[in-house]
C-alpha cells in the first residue's frame, strides 16, 4: 500500500508526462525542502539563535507548499515567480544577514539562485529578475562591508566551517542535479527528434514506393478495361450490339469500379500509415471463397490470353475450404502471378491449379515458357528486380508482402522441363 502511494506521488511530481521545467522545479523544491530540514535540525542541535532555525523551518514549509500548490493548480508560471520571489529575493537576503554575510556560505546560494531563475523563466521577465537579483546580491555584499555591525556574525571558526561546507554542498548538489537533468532531457529530446526524422524519411520512402506500386497495379484493371472495350467496339462495328458486347462492357464497368476501389484503398493506406491502426494493428479479415475468386480471375484473364494466342487451363478442386483475409488483396496476388505467366513467360500454355493441402490452400501457376534466369531467380522478390526489361519489378514484391500479411507465402521455381512454377500458399480460415 505504501509502495503504491509512493509511486503515485513520484509519478505526479517527476513523471515523464511533465514538461521539463516542471520536473526540474519539483526536483529542486524537494531537494530544497530536504536540505532545509537537515539545516533546521543541525541549527537546533548546535543551539543557534532561534532566528536561523526559524528561517530554515519557513523555507521547508514554503517549499512543500509550492510543491503541493503546483500539483493541484497547474499554474506553473505563478509558482516559479512565487519561488523566486520568496526564496531568492527574500529568504536568501535574510539568511545572508543573519549568517555571517559574505564571511558565511549563503553567498554560494546567490549564484545558484540566478542560474535557477534562468532555467525557470524566459524572455524579458528572466532578464529583469536576474538583473534584480544581481543588483540585490551585490548591494548586500557592500552593505555587509560598510555596516558590519548590522550583520549577525558566526560565533566561531568551526561554526563558520560547518556553515560554509553545508552551503557549498547544498549549492553544488543542486547545480549538479539541475545541469544533469537539463542535459539528460536535452539528449532525450534529441533522440526523439532523430527518431521522428527517421520516421519521416521512412514515410517519404514508403509513399514513393506506394506510388510506384500503385502505378504498377493500376495497369491490371486498365489493361482489362482497354482489352474488353476494344474488343467490344470491334464487334459492335462488325455485327452491331449483342449480348456478348454488353457482357464485355459490363466487365469494363466492373474493372472501373475495382480501379476506383484500388485508388481509395491506397489513399486509406497512406492515411493509416500516419496513425496507429485499429484492432491492435491487424487488418479486418473476412471469409473468402478462393475457388470462386480464382474462377473470376481466370475469366478476366482469358481475353488477354486469347488475344496473344495463349491457352489457359484451370484445375480447381471442389469444396475448397475458405480462407480468411482481404479479398481485393488476395485477388491482386493471384492476378499478378497469372498476368506474369501470360504476358512475360513467352510460352503457349498457362495452367492454374487450386487445391487444399493440410491447413492451407495452394494455388500453383505453371507456364511452358523460358523460365527465370538463374541470376534473377534468387532475387526475384526484391523491389525493382524483374526478368523482363522495361518492367518495374514490383508485382511479385507486393504479392509476397500481401501473402505473408495473410499468414502465407509465395515460392517460385523453374520447372524441370520448361517454364516456371509459382506457388501461393494461404492458410485456411
Amino acid at each position: 500500500m505504501t509502495g503504491t502511494w509512493l509511486k503515485k506521488v513520484t509519478d505526479k511530481l517527476y513523471g515523464p508526462q511533465l514538461e521539463f521545467r516542471v520536473r526540474l522545479f519539483n526536483v529542486l523544491a524537494t531537494a530544497g525542502a530536504a536540505c532545509g530540514a537537515i539545516a533546521f535540525l543541525v541549527s537546533v542541535i548546535r543551539g543557534s539563535n532561534f532566528i536561523l532555525p526559524l528561517c530554515y523551518g519557513i523555507a521547508v514549509t514554503y517549499s512543500l507548499f509550492l510543491l503541493w500548490y503546483i500539483t493541484v493548480s497547474g499554474n506553473y508560471r505563478l509558482v516559479y515567480i512565487l519561488a523566486i520571489s520568496g526564496v531568492f529575493l527574500i529568504l536568501f537576503p535574510v539568511e545572508f544577514i543573519i549568517s555571517g554575510g559574505y564571511d558565511g556560505g549563503i553567498i554560494l546560494y546567490f549564484m545558484f539562485g540566478m542560474l535557477f531563475t534562468v532555467f525557470m523563466l524566459n524572455g524579458k521577465l528572466m532578464i529583469f529578475v536576474v538583473s534584480l537579483e544581481l543588483v540585490l546580491y551585490t548591494a548586500l555584499c557592500f552593505y555587509a562591508y560598510y555596516f558590519p555591525d548590522n550583520i549577525h556574525k558566526i560565533e566561531d571558526e568551526m561554526s563558520r566551517l560547518i556553515h560554509i561546507t553545508a552551503c557549498f554542498v547544498t549549492a553544488s548538489v543542486s547545480l549538479i542535479v539541475t545541469m544533469a537533468l537539463h542535459f539528460n532531457f536535452y539528449d532525450k529530446q534529441q533522440r526523439e527528434l532523430e527518431e521522428a526524422r527517421k520516421k519521416a524519411e521512412a514515410y517519404a520512402k514508403m509513399r514513393s514506393e506506394l506510388v510506384a506500386e500503385m502505378s504498377h497495379e493500376l495497369r491490371t484493371p486498365l489493361a482489362v478495361m482497354s482489352g474488353y472495350a476494344q474488343y467490344a467496339v470491334e464487334q459492335i462495328r462488325k455485327n452491331g450490339a449483342n449480348v456478348q458486347n454488353l457482357a464485355e462492357l459490363e466487365v469494363v464497368c466492373s474493372e472501373a469500379r475495382r480501379l476506383a476501389e484500388l485508388a481509395d484503398n491506397t489513399l486509406n493506406l497512406i492515411e493509416t500509415s500516419r496513425k496507429p491502426n485499429d484492432n491492435n494493428g491487424k487488418q479486418k479479415n473476412a471469409p473468402i471463397d478462393i475457388g470462386a475468386l480464382a474462377e473470376k480471375i481466370i475469366m478476366l484473364q482469358k481475353l488477354v490470353a486469347e488475344r496473344i494466342g495463349m491457352d489457359i487451363r484451370a484445375e480447381i478442386e471442389d469444396g475448397l475450404p475458405s480462407i480468411s483475409g482481404n479479398a481485393d488483396e488476395i485477388m491482386q496476388v493471384i492476378w499478378n502471378v497469372m498476368q506474369n505467366a501470360i504476358i512475360h513467360s513467352g510460352g503457349d500454355v498457362v495452367a492454374i491449379k487450386v487445391r487444399s493441402e493440410g491447413d492451407a490452400v495452394v494455388i500453383a501457376v505453371e507456364d511452358d515458357g523460358d523460365g527465370i534466369a538463374a541470376d534473377i531467380l534468387p532475387r526475384i522478390f526484391e523491389r525493382g528486380v524483374s526478368g523482363v526489361d522495361g518492367h518495374s519489378g514490383l508485382g511479385l514484391t507486393v504479392s509476397r508482402e500481401i501473402a505473408r500479411r495473410h499468414g502465407g507465402d509465395i515460392k517460385i521455381e523453374n520447372r524441370s522441363g520448361k517454364g516456371a512454377r509459382v506457388t501461393v500458399l494461404l492458410p485456411v480460415q
